[in-house]
């Protein structure tokens, strides 16, 4: 079956329909480039006026580039082939000579926003689903078929640099506003305004185009402080990618060269070197190998082809730092949802809260006034359970406490329908052990969320084996939270907070033997490539909590220790970013780091470990962990693993994962070197493999 149907409307009017079979998607694929090549030829031969290029998928434009033919691409010359076939191709488009309209509805991703980049007049979509953008960067590329030159000229620099340079999609109204598309249509009337538009300019009534908050001489002095405006976006970059990704520099160096410059055979030629310079990369590589995996958890099968009821209503308990982030989450996906506390100033601080967060985005043009009232109705806030009794799904979210759970387990249990899902957010507590307070333990589970909730992508799911049932509604809610769901055996910490304790009491570990915290936070942030170190890292997820889940996790019979000292961090330092001090002082202009821990016990106060062993300690013991996870089946594939560490802590992806890093060194030397770390420090290091 064909992806692309032309025919000839009214004798002059050609209209190219895009559906994709057996797909929700459509893609740019191999097959399609050879299929448009030929449309191609048709359209030429025929005596049109205007052609108008349309999606029948609903909601639906392109989603970029097929990735697994991307992965199939073995050689340069390979991937040389198809960008130049492509970059032709697009090229022949733009030099039609007749009128070109091109119907954006829903998202118009890599490849597809490359090639509508080449028609004469851009129509949106108004619809939310709507999203614009060249995500190649996140998966360790850049555009390769002419976006770093068409995109450019249509914005402008500076604004083609923020949508390039961070792979980022933008909605309707900042495309807009940006004159990156010339037209918003609502939704039901689209294709017939498209008729409309096409009908005026076969008689040549052609629309004025979108020049909206856009300057006359603004390419021109753009173009002139090209060097200046450049040297701050590779600044800027430096700063946050330390240097570890290379697709934006590339990008970058492309632009530079291209921009105020035609759309030549010789500048394509650029984009096309930088392109194949990093395609093979193996950073490229393990990127787009995280996205396989992302996709592949998404569509996790079930045995049960008809889902429960719908979830809609939702209830949280507890609004403390998470209980308030889940109930934002829901919220501003379009749930309703009614958060749980008996303390009155909590709740009013949540609402608040979550308010800023809606006018931040209506002041950002991501939501409009009435999207910001829909969504504020949607939360809503009470000191008793009334009205519990019709929800679809109950959340608690109370602190690490395992008595102060079960007793509320039990208690709202029984105020609940028998259809009611009731999940814990516990990140350490034992579902099964909890479950058993519960008045309906088959409808309980655990859903475990990373803070802060409305950001973290990783949703970890506990279910029993009898449950199996639930996994259908559990990953259709996942999906309208935009989060990737991850199964996980119901074990101490379950797969994350494992993996993270051994890493967190490691730097514990390090301090006591001298090495100061900012050097250990700079060796794992600035050497290794992970977000945030250790220590800012417990200041970000909350003192107490950290403590908390690492003793319930001592408490477990896990082999690891963490000194006795650190259960008196909170005390002395604080609660972290939420109180404003913890390792570090915390306000808006600096982090500077907290004199108190000096307080705090050490067995020496300097020390000689280098920093590539400081690295090691921390990242060894995780990836030692994570070999022991799968050993004892408490984690499905190495895979599970690495995606659980790269969403659930940032564990730096252009690696791979833990497990990948592991494979990437290789195993032998890694087995060996543990058994060096183990000869020295003990044996938390023994291998588990």
């Amino acid at each position: 079956m064909k992806s692309l149907n032309f025919t000839i409307k009214e004798n002059s009017i050609g209209w190219l329909e895009w559906d994709q079979p057996h797909s929700s998607a459509n893609l740019l694929s191999l097959s399609f480039i050879e299929e448009l090549s030929s449309v191609l030829r048709q359209i030429q031969s025929t005596q049109i006026k205007t052609l108008v290029l349309i999606s029948k998928k609903p909601n639906m434009f392109c989603a970029g580039a097929d990735i697994k033919e991307i992965q199939k691409i073995q050689t340069k010359k390979e991937i040389q082939d198809i960008l130049n076939k492509t970059q032709e191709l697009f090229c022949l488009f733009e030099q039609l000579e007749f009128s070109k309209i091109a119907v954006i509805q829903g998202p118009c991703l890599g490849g597809g926003l490359e090639w509508v980049l080449c028609f004469d007049y851009l129509m949106l979509s108004d619809s939310p689903k709507t999203q614009l953008g060249l995500p190649e960067i996140q998966l360790g590329l850049i555009p390769g078929f002419g976006g770093c030159l068409r995109l450019p000229r249509r914005i402008g620099l500076k604004r083609s640099l923020n949508m390039i340079l961070s792979g980022k999609s933008i909605n309707s109204r900042q495309a807009l506003k940006m004159a990156l598309v010339d037209e918003q249509v609502p939704s039901l009337v689209l294709e017939k305004r498209a008729m409309e538009l096409a009908r005026d300019m076969t008689k040549k009534k052609y629309p004025r185009k979108n020049y909206k908050d856009r300057k006359p001489y603004s390419f021109f002095i753009e173009k002139t402080l090209k060097l200046a405006l450049c040297f701050l976006a590779k600044k800027q970059l430096l700063q946050k990618t330390k240097g570890f990704y290379p697709a934006p520099l590339k990008a970058l160096q492309v632009i530079q060269k291209t921009y105020g410059s035609l759309v030549s055979q010789k500048n394509l030629g650029i984009e096309q070197e930088a392109f194949c310079d990093i395609f093979q990369t193996l950073k490229s590589k393990n990127l787009v190998r995280i996205f396989t995996m992302m996709e592949k958890a998404k569509k996790i099968k079930t045995e049960f082809s008809t889902p429960q009821k719908s979830i809609e209503w939702i209830g949280v308990l507890g609004a403390g730092v998470m209980g308030r982030s889940i109930a934002y989450l829901f919220a501003d996906k379009g749930f309703k949802v009614r958060l749980i506390d008996n303390n009155e100033q909590s709740l009013c601080s949540s609402l608040k809260w979550a308010g800023n967060l809606w006018e931040q985005q209506r002041q950002k043009q991501k939501i409009n006034f009435y999207d910001l009232k829909r969504k504020t109705n949607n939360f809503s806030v009470s000191t008793n359970f009334w009205g519990f009794s019709t929800l679809d799904l109950v959340i608690e979210a109370l602190p690490e406490n395992k008595n102060l759970k079960q007793e509320l387990i039990k208690d709202i249990s029984k105020k609940l329908n028998p259809q009611c899902l009731l999940a814990s957010n516990t990140s350490s507590l034992s579902i099964s052990d909890l479950s058993q307070s519960s008045f309906y333990p088959k409808n309980f589970f655990g859903l475990h969320f990373f803070n802060p909730a409305h950001k973290m992508p990783l949703l970890e799911i506990i279910l029993t084996d009898e449950q199996k049932n639930l996994l259908h509604p559990i990953k259709a809610l996942s999906k309208k939270l935009g989060k990737v769901p991850l199964l996980v055996k119901d074990s101490p910490g379950f797969i994350v907070n494992r993996l993270l304790v051994t890493y967190l009491t490691e730097a514990f570990l390090l301090f006591e033997e001298g090495c100061e915290i900012e050097t250990i936070d700079y060796c794992y942030r600035d050497q290794f490539g992970l977000p945030l170190g250790p220590f800012q890292l417990m200041d970000k997820i909350g003192l107490d909590i950290c403590i908390e889940f690492i003793s319930q996790l001592e408490k477990a019979g896990l082999h690891f220790k963490s000194p006795q000292w650190t259960k008196k961090i909170p005390q002395i330092l604080g609660q972290g970013e939420k109180s404003g001090t913890g390792f570090y002082i915390h306000n808006k202009k600096t982090l500077s780091l907290n004199e108190k821990t000096e307080d705090l016990k050490r067995i020496q106060t300097q020390s000689s470990i280098p920093d590539e062993k400081i690295i090691q300690r921390g990242i060894y013991r995780m990836i030692n962990e994570g070999k022991k996870l799968i050993r004892d089946q408490m984690a499905s594939s190495e895979e599970d693993v690495d995606l659980a560490l790269i969403l659930g802590i940032g564990f730096p992806p252009f690696l791979g994962g833990p497990m990948n890093y592991a494979k990437s060194i290789g195993l032998p030397k890694v087995k060996t070197q543990l058994k060096e770390l183990s000869s020295q420090y003990g044996k938390r290091f023994q291998p588990h493999f």
